[in-house]
C-alpha cells in the first residue's frame, strides 16, 4: 500500500525531539492463533518483493516432524491482480547462519515447484532470539532482480524457558514507554 507519515522520536515524557516525514510502501500483517505454534511448525519463512511490472509473495512453514515436507504459497501480482498462485512442497535452503542469540538460519531460499525465484538474505535489519527480518537480493529468471523484505519465525524458542522472558520483558518496556505520564 502506499504510506505516507511522519516519525517522531520522543522522551521519556512523549515530547517530541525530532520529526521525519516518510513516504513509501509499506504493507500490515497479523498472525494470530490459540494453539502452540511451535507444535507445528519448526521453521516460517514469508516475504515478497517488486519487479517492473510484477511482485511476488510467499510464504512456507516447515512442520515440526521433519518426515512432513514445507508447505506454503507462492503468489505472482501483475497490476495488482493474482497472476498465478503456487502451492510449494519444496522449499530449497542453502547457507546455514546463526545469529548472536545462535538462532539458525539459511541465508538463501529457493522453491522447487518455481526454480527460476531464488531469494538471498543480504542483510538482517531486525535481529531478535526467535525471529529475523532481512533485507533479501530476489532473482526471477534471467533478467529480473529486485531487493526484497523477508521474515524468519523460529516457533521452537516461543516456550523456551530462557528466550521467551526477553520477548515478553521487551513489550512490557515497549508498552510502558509508549503510556503517556498522567
Amino acid at each position: 500500500c502506499h504510506v505516507e507519515g511522519t516519525f517522531e522520536w520522543c522522551d521519556e515524557r512523549a515530547e517530541v525531539l525530532k520529526e521525519q516525514a516518510f513516504l513509501g510502501k509499506g504493507f500490515h500483517d497479523h498472525h494470530f492463533g490459540t494453539v502452540p505454534l511451535e507444535r507445528f511448525v519448526s521453521a516460517w519463512h514469508w516475504g515478497r518483493a517488486s519487479f517492473e511490472d510484477q511482485a511476488v509473495l510467499y510464504s512456507v512453514q516447515a512442520p515440526a516432524d521433519p518426515k512432513e515436507k514445507p508447505e506454503g504459497f507462492l503468489v505472482f501480482l501483475s497490476h495488482g491482480k493474482a497472476e498465478a498462485v503456487c502451492h510449494t512442497q519444496a522449499l530449497l535452503m542453502s547457507g546455514k547462519s546463526r545469529n548472536f542469540f545462535l538462532l539458525p538460519f539459511h541465508r538463501a531460499l529457493r522453491f522447487q515447484s518455481t526454480p527460476e525465484l531464488s531469494i538471498e538474505h543480504r542483510e538482517v535489519l531486525s535481529d531478535g532470539p526467535l525471529s529475523l527480518i532481512f533485507e533479501d537480493r530476489v532473482r526471477f529468471g534471467q533478467d529480473q532482480e529486485s531487493s526484497g523484505l523477508s521474515h524468519f519465525l523460529y516457533p521452537p524458542r516461543l516456550s523456551n524457558r530462557i528466550f521467551f522472558p526477553m520477548l515478553k520483558g521487551r513489550a512490557v518496556r515497549l508498552g510502558q514507554s509508549v503510556a503517556p505520564d498522567p
